[in-house]
């Protein structure tokens, strides 16, 4: 069938532009930092917070606190979601401008096998610490809570069935485990995987039996979410600000696609510095949905910045070695939490007797230990060959 007559525009537009190298670089020390950025920010709150006495609600005068939340949520998990919508935007559309078709089986496939293996896996790690915590009786099994604690990030050890589900069907909406907080984003990004396929099926495919098997998903499982939480704004609203978020990520690589240089990477990255100056102050008064669309601006921003940027030398050791860590990011984001939450619980109420040298010399420890079995770890869960011949989907595919 006969592609879209604007969609026919709109691609003519685009060339065969592949990204410089270093840019990739740029992009995996970022990701990586990213990372980094939300182990730093779920220390803060299993470990320190408690004790140092802040309120619940986050938008508390402690400039190392608040900072630590709006960078390992408003601006790390944001660069995320931008970053996602770049690379599979950029791969979208340089296929179908490529072959003017859009394989959406194919492109659900990828997906699939770069989501729900770790998601799984994660799911089963936190199944097996919940289990050896409550069954061991370890500190947490009835209450996390220490003496006098204001803030307690997980009130307890515990899983409910309904929530495992949630996560492993992937329903969109804040959908994570008690003991596992990172997993949230995850359901989003697929949905607006899903979203964005359904786009290329109208005007590419023109597949009314595709179109109902993506319809099925994007409206059916949002439905189910809302009912089952009783959130109903509040999970509109946050859909479509993380999703702006998202498209952001896919208008700056049709923009890098078709050669056009909007600002210089000097200028993106100053004006995602003051971006973040001006909106940090008034930022929590808006809500989650607030700082992450002011997040999401300040990731944007910097997108640009990594995407156009050019060494004029070979690129410091320190950034290529940083880059190495994107191999197993994704496995880090997922496991880290009921790792450290295990940690927490063999510590239990001695975690009141440790100062700063001992929080350092805890956070360097956990640090290494799950870095490096992250690390392992990806090599078959993030192996999507490994995946595609086990599930014998031939297709070769990458990220």
């Amino acid at each position: 069938m006969a592609i879209s007559k604007k969609l026919v525009y709109l691609l003519s537009l685009l060339s065969h532009r592949k990204m410089d190298p270093h840019a990739y670089l740029l992009l995996d020390v970022v990701r990586y930092l990213a990372c980094v950025s939300v182990f730093v920010g779920h220390f803060l709150f299993i470990f320190i917070v408690r004790i140092y006495g802040l309120d619940r609600t986050f938008y508390h005068p402690n400039v190392v606190v608040s900072a630590g939340y709006f960078f390992s949520h408003a601006i790390a998990v944001m660069v995320f979601f931008v970053m996602s919508g770049f690379l599979i935007g950029s791969q979208v559309f340089s296929e179908v401008h490529a072959t003017q078709r859009f394989d959406v089986w194919a492109y659900l496939k990828k997906r699939i096998l770069r989501i729900v293996p770790p998601l799984y896996f994660a799911v089963v790690l936190t199944l097996i610490v919940c289990v050896v915590i409550r069954g061991l009786h370890l500190f947490g099994s009835e209450s996390y809570f220490l003496t006098d604690d204001l803030y307690v990030l997980t009130p307890k050890a515990s899983l409910t069935v309904l929530e495992v589900l949630k996560v492993l069907l992937l329903v969109p909406g804040d959908t994570e485990l008690n003991m596992d907080m990172a997993l949230w984003s995850l359901s989003y990004e697929f949905y607006y995987y899903a979203l964005f396929a359904m786009v290329f099926v109208v005007y590419v495919n023109k597949s009314r039996k595709q179109l109902m098997c993506l319809s099925g998903y994007v409206l059916l499982l949002p439905l189910l979410f809302m009912c089952l939480n009783h959130q109903y704004i509040v999970m509109y609203l946050k859909v479509w600000a993380l999703g702006l978020v998202w498209l952001w990520g896919v208008g700056i690589a049709y923009v890098y696609l078709t050669h056009k240089r909007v600002l210089s990477p000097r200028l993106s990255l100053i004006i995602s510095g003051l971006v973040f100056i001006g909106i940090y102050p008034f930022a929590w008064h808006l809500g989650d949905v607030g700082v992450e669309l002011c997040g999401g601006v300040v990731a944007g921003f910097l997108m640009l910045f990594l995407v156009n940027f050019k060494f004029k030398k070979t690129p410091p050791r320190i950034l290529r070695t940083l880059a190495r860590g994107s191999f197993y990011t994704y496995t880090l984001y997922l496991v880290h939490f009921p790792l450290m939450l295990l940690a927490f619980s063999l510590l239990g109420t001695r975690i009141l007797t440790f100062n700063w040298v001992d929080f350092t010399i805890l956070f360097l420890v956990l640090f290494v230990v799950i870095n490096v079995l992250s690390c392992y770890l990806a090599r078959a869960l993030e192996n999507r060959d490994f995946w595609l011949k086990l599930f014998r989907w031939q297709k070769k595919s990458s990220s």
